[in-house]
């Protein structure tokens, strides 16, 4: 399961992949330290889902 990733003000995006079963971080590029707990935290919680979403927008701040 992966995400594209856009932190405030920096550019390019970037993205993280993660491995389903136990949430390892399998790839990222451009994803900003302070983004990438938030995104792998968000990415688990998704992936534990029934029927998760296509797609899914998600800001913290």
């Amino acid at each position: 399961m992966g995400a594209r990733t856009v932190t405030e003000g920096k550019e390019p995006a970037g993205f993280m992949k993660i491995r389903i079963p136990d949430g390892e971080i399998v790839e990222h590029e451009n994803t900003s330290m302070f983004a990438a707990p938030h995104v792998r935290r968000e990415l688990k919680r998704i992936a534990k889902m029934d029927n998760p979403p296509k797609e899914k927008t998600v800001i913290w701040y």
